[in-house]
């Protein structure tokens, strides 16, 4: 995994590794990170480069985010594609313009971090819950090796989350811990 590889990148070139995120409506990256990023900005992809605007909107309201919260990247800027072909503009652009990536962000210090697909997102008792982010949070339990979360469809909820666990060799882990 990317978090996996970029300790043994700085190992190798005694620095952090330029980072970018990028698309191919972009026509290459919208954002670089720099070399020596400071600690509490390692695994961001940096800040928008000069011609590329980036808003962060609520996946609901549409309205824009505070700095450090999620929701769903907007676009727009001088690599920025027209549109797709046979598909109409409104389709994928905002009415202003802005071009709806599908790409869950959170912008911090005006550097840019990925958290995953907003149509990913679980959608459970009105919460947007995050497979991601409860993959991680399972896999860091003592005798987790992976895990694996989908929603699941629910007649109440819309949907509930719901979690494999593939133990640590040689464990037995239960639901209790």
């Amino acid at each position: 995994s990317l978090h996996e590889a970029i300790p043994e990148s700085r190992r190798r070139l005694k620095r952090d590794p330029i980072t970018s995120l990028g698309m191919t409506e972009t026509a290459g990256p919208h954002t670089v990170a720099p070399y020596d990023l400071p600690a509490d900005m390692r695994g961001s992809f940096g800040p928008p480069i000069r011609g590329m605007e980036h808003r962060i909107v609520d996946l609901e309201s549409r309205r824009e985010v505070a700095p450090g919260e999620r929701g769903e990247l907007l676009l727009r800027g001088d690599c920025l594609m027209l549109g797709f072909v046979k598909r109409e503009r409104h389709e994928t652009f905002e009415r202003d313009g802005w071009y709806r990536t599908g790409d869950l962000c959170s912008f911090r210090n005006g550097h840019l971090f990925f958290h995953g697909r907003v149509d990913d997102m679980i959608k459970t008792a009105g919460a947007n819950v995050s497979p991601q982010e409860v993959e991680v949070a399972l896999s860091g339990l003592p005798g987790v090796a992976q895990a694996f979360v989908a929603g699941v469809p629910d007649d109440v909820r819309g949907s509930i989350v719901a979690a494999i666990v593939v133990p640590v060799a040689g464990t037995n882990p239960d639901a209790d811990g």
